[in-house]
């Protein structure tokens, strides 16, 4: 799987830390294990802790990655830009509520508390996420929004800055109650009953 993503890194363009891995049960906890060990094929400047994060749903930390010393992973504290989302449920009958806290737990003693949220949903299961469960729906795209290169707050600040852009403290407003529509932007309403 590391071969992999250094293709993507060395023949797409891509920064480490634009990569983010989303699993789900086992995968999840693999997706989890490659930010707590580093690769055994790729130079020392390129470890796990370059990975943007991780979105682990229904996933846990391995137990022997529960016991291991955290000086034994890769440390990552300094990196503020690294985000891992977990998303359990407290009827999940294979990863348990306390195995999904540990698991928080232990990834913040490595991470740094910064970069770990545990989302624990009182109604769900150990199924994948129910896209029509908004709150579920909310976290997830929340997460994204402030963590993704590319979109949300994160992605404009970044535009900004390549673009050499100023910040805007306020967008030219209209008075209120009027509506502008330039005429050569008018939109036309087809007219369906073939009248003239």
């Amino acid at each position: 799987f590391w071969d992999a993503l250094h293709e993507l890194v060395t023949f797409c363009g891509w920064a480490w830390h634009e990569i983010f891995l989303f699993g789900y049960g086992q995968g999840g906890t693999v997706a989890l294990d490659m930010l707590l060990q580093p690769s055994p094929r790729l130079d020392s400047k390129l470890q796990p802790a370059m990975l943007g994060g991780v979105v682990a749903v229904a996933s846990e930390v391995l137990p022997e990655r529960l016991l291991a010393d955290p000086a034994a992973g890769e440390q990552t504290e300094g990196r503020k830009d690294l985000a891992v989302l977990l998303i359990n449920g407290a009827l999940d009958r294979q990863t348990s509520v306390r195995s999904a806290e540990n698991s928080a737990r232990r990834l913040r003693e490595v991470l740094g508390n910064h970069a770990v949220t545990l989302r624990i949903f009182p109604d769900r299961g150990g199924e994948m996420l129910r896209g029509g469960h908004e709150e579920e729906s909310k976290c997830l795209m929340q997460f994204l929004s402030d963590h993704l290169h590319g979109v949300g707050r994160k992605g404009s600040q970044e535009a900004m800055e390549k673009l050499g852009a100023e910040r805007v403290a306020f967008a030219e407003q209209l008075p209120p109650g009027t509506v502008h529509v330039p005429a050569e932007e008018e939109p036309s309403v087809p007219n369906l009953r073939g009248e003239p």
